[in-house]
């Protein structure tokens, strides 16, 4: 499942995210602010704390969360990326898009960055059901 057009366009132009995510202790939502790169047709997330990350380790316990920009709420799933090629692509991603912060940026490439790659998709499931109401 892939975000439709539009939503990947805005995803592709919009500088922070937030994700949300519920902590398994206390089933308490929080949310994270995440700089997000699009590389294909899919949105991409790394964690700049690597795998100690709180947002990350709820996200790839649950393996859901909610993504927010100022347009945009959307139910996703998050898929772990362990495929080298399609990390680096992410890492140049960053580096792309975040060229005007040259020191941040660099942390969002680093070896125990990569390996926290996550791919977002939307969860068309829990759309549909808020589209009907439900």
């Amino acid at each position: 499942m892939h975000f439709k057009q539009p939503d990947l366009r805005l995803l592709e132009q919009t500088e922070e995210i937030e994700l949300e995510t519920i902590a398994a202790e206390s089933s308490t939502a929080r949310r994270s602010t995440l700089w997000v790169v699009v590389v294909g047709e899919d949105a991409f997330v790394r964690s700049v704390n690597g795998d100690q990350g709180h947002w990350y380790q709820e996200i790839t316990r649950r393996r859901a969360g909610t993504l927010y920009t100022d347009e945009l709420q959307i139910p996703i799933y998050a898929d772990p990326i362990s495929d080298e090629q399609l990390q680096q692509q992410v890492s140049e991603a960053y580096l792309r898009k975040y060229a005007q912060y040259p020191e941040d940026v660099l942390w969002m490439v680093v070896p125990t960055a990569a390996p926290t790659t996550l791919r977002l998709r939307p969860d068309r499931r829990e759309s549909a059901a808020a589209e009907r109401g439900a």
